[in-house]
C-alpha cells in the first residue's frame, strides 16, 4: 500500500475521490447554528471550518487518470436506485490537529458501491469505509460536545455524483445513460 502524503498526492500517483452530493436549502444556516464559531478549526493553508458542500465520500484515493470519470460511470447506480440512505446520529472522529463533526450515514448500497469500485479500480487509502457527511472541523477536544447519537433518523436522497481530482477540480458524473 502506498503512503498517503496528502489529498491529491500518493508518492508519484495523483489521486481523487468519488462523492455523492446532497442539496439542502438551509444547510449553511443549519451547520452555523449547530456548531459554535469559536469552536471552528481553521488554518492558513487548508480549507477547514464549516462544510459548505454536503456530501458523502464513496471512495477516497482513486488513482487519477484522464478517462477515470468515463470509466467509473458504468459502475454507478442511478441516483433513484440508491434509496436506502439514512442520516443517523452525529458523531466525531479525531485527528492529531482537530475533530471532525459528522452525520453518520447508513446505507448498504453505498457500502456495496465502495466495494465495487475498490474491486475494479486502482486506489490507495488506509481507511475502512464508514459513510458519513462532514458537518464541520472543530478545534481538538471540542467535538465531543456535539455528539448526538439519539437523533431522528432521516432518509436522504443524493442528487449528483461528483469526482474530485488531485487539484480539487470537481466533475459531475451524469450516470444511468444507455
Amino acid at each position: 500500500m502506498s503512503k498517503i502524503l496528502k489529498f491529491g498526492q500518493i508518492e508519484d500517483t495523483k489521486i481523487g475521490c468519488l462523492m455523492l452530493y446532497f442539496s439542502f436549502s438551509n444547510w449553511k444556516e443549519f451547520v452555523r447554528n449547530l456548531i459554535k464559531e469559536e469552536d471552528i478549526y481553521d488554518d492558513e493553508e487548508n480549507d477547514f471550518g464549516y462544510e459548505d458542500e454536503p456530501h458523502c465520500t464513496i471512495l477516497y484515493g482513486l488513482h487519477h487518470y484522464d478517462s477515470i470519470v468515463e470509466d467509473i460511470n458504468p459502475y454507478l447506480p442511478k441516483l433513484e436506485d440508491i434509496s436506502d440512505i439514512i442520516r443517523a446520529g452525529i458523531t466525531i472522529f479525531e485527528t492529531e490537529e482537530y475533530d471532525v463533526v459528522k452525520f453518520d450515514i447508513v446505507s448498504e448500497k453505498l457500502k456495496d458501491l465502495d466495494k465495487t469500485l475498490m474491486d475494479n479500480f486502482e486506489y490507495t487509502n488506509e481507511y475502512d469505509y464508514h459513510p458519513h457527511m462532514t458537518i464541520a472541523y472543530v478545534k481538538k477536544g471540542e467535538g465531543t460536545k456535539y455528539i448526538q447519537k439519539d437523533i431522528e433518523q432521516v432518509p436522504l436522497f443524493g442528487d449528483r455524483y461528483i469526482y474530485s481530482d488531485d487539484e480539487y477540480n470537481k466533475i459531475e458524473i451524469v450516470n444511468g445513460l444507455d
